[in-house]
This record gives structure tokens, C-alpha cells and sequence, in this order.
């Protein structure tokens, strides 16, 4: 059996703290590289009920936090539409009224155009064809002088 050592395995034969290189020994700690989550994902493959619930609580915080967030960013942009929008309402009911008041204004003046025209072309169905045969002539005229 040997080499006449009392000591030890005999030779050639490795010793049990000899290892190859890059694996733990018994002595050292074991290094942790579980990222979170990690205990949720296993428990739960193993169909445990023991869950983390306080980091299950936390990621749904998180999660709709950012849904709750960008909610809130797009009240605020449809609020600064809708009272953009307000405004060129108030903008453009300003221009009605305004042209509401021209014709009022104006109402008289198409009256007494319109007696004149009467007056000038009588007050038959006709009247229409008076007034393009009027605006023929004008138009003749100005082809003429091209």
C-alpha cells in the first residue's frame, strides 16, 4: 500500500479540500445571485404558497403608478386642447356676430337695390334673365377690348 506514509490518502490520490479551479470549497460562502423576482418566479413553479407579498405589492405599485402617470399627462394635454378649442369657438362666434351685424347694416341698401332693379326690369319671373342679359353686354364688352 505505499510508500510507507501513515498520513494521508494514499499517494496519487486526491485529497478532499483538492479542487479544480473555480469551484467553491466546502469553507466558502455561497455567492447570491438571485435578482428580484427571482424567489417569486421559483416559489411560485414550485406551486408554493409561501409568496413575497410585500414585493408583489410593490410591482403593482409601480406598474400602475406609470399607468396612473401617463393618464394624468394625457388629462393635461386634452385640457390645454379643449381650452384651445374654447377659445377659436369664442373667436369665431365674435366673426358671426359680426357679420350678422354687416347684414343688418346692409339689409336696407339690398332692399332699395332690389326696388331698383325691379324698377328698371319690371317684377316678373323674368327678372333673373334681365339681369344676366344686362351682364352679358358687360361681358362682351370686356371680351372686345382683349
Amino acid at each position: 500500500m505505499g510508500n510507507g506514509k501513515t498520513d494521508g490518502p494514499p499517494t496519487g490520490v486526491a485529497k478532499t479540500d483538492d479542487k479544480p479551479a473555480g469551484v467553491a470549497k466546502n469553507d466558502d460562502p455561497p455567492v447570491d445571485t438571485t435578482q428580484p423576482g427571482d424567489m417569486l418566479i421559483k416559489s411560485a413553479q414550485r406551486g408554493s404558497t409561501l409568496v413575497n407579498v410585500p414585493s408583489i405589492i410593490e410591482v403593482i405599485k409601480v406598474f400602475f403608478s406609470g399607468i396612473i402617470n401617463q393618464l394624468k399627462e394625457d388629462i393635461k394635454g386634452l385640457k390645454e386642447k379643449v381650452e384651445t378649442l374654447e377659445k377659436k369657438v369664442e373667436t369665431l362666434e365674435q366673426k358671426v356676430e359680426t357679420l350678422e351685424g354687416f347684414i343688418k347694416k346692409a339689409q336696407p341698401v339690398l332692399d332699395a337695390t332690389n326696388l331698383h332693379l325691379v324698377s328698371l326690369f319690371g317684377e316678373d319671373s323674368k327678372g333673373g334673365e334681365a339681369l344676366t342679359t344686362l351682364f352679358e353686354g358687360f361681358n362682351e364688352d370686356s371680351t372686345d377690348a382683349k
